[in-house]
């Protein structure tokens, strides 16, 4: 896994509003290693990210702050 090139794909790329099939494959490839390494879910802690891999892409459980955060802003308002 490469910290630098997922840096790089959020900041050059996702920030941008670019989402390539190049990123996602890349993205997709780091998730299967993690799963390959004991991981049981991942986080994804950057908002773009969710846009670039959609949960049904992932071969691990997807916790996506953004979306935990805007569920839970919407319960919260509702209640």
């Amino acid at each position: 896994m490469n910290g630098r090139k997922i840096n790089q794909i959020i900041f050059e790329e996702l920030c941008l509003g670019q989402f390539t099939e190049a990123s996602r494959a890349y993205y997709a490839q780091v998730i299967a290693r993690l799963a390959e390494q004991g991981a049981q879910g991942v986080i994804f802690g950057c908002t773009e990210i969710g846009l670039l891999v959609p949960e049904e892409r992932s071969v691990l459980p997807v916790f996506d702050t953004a979306a935990i955060h805007a569920e839970d802003a919407v319960a919260f308002m509702l209640s």
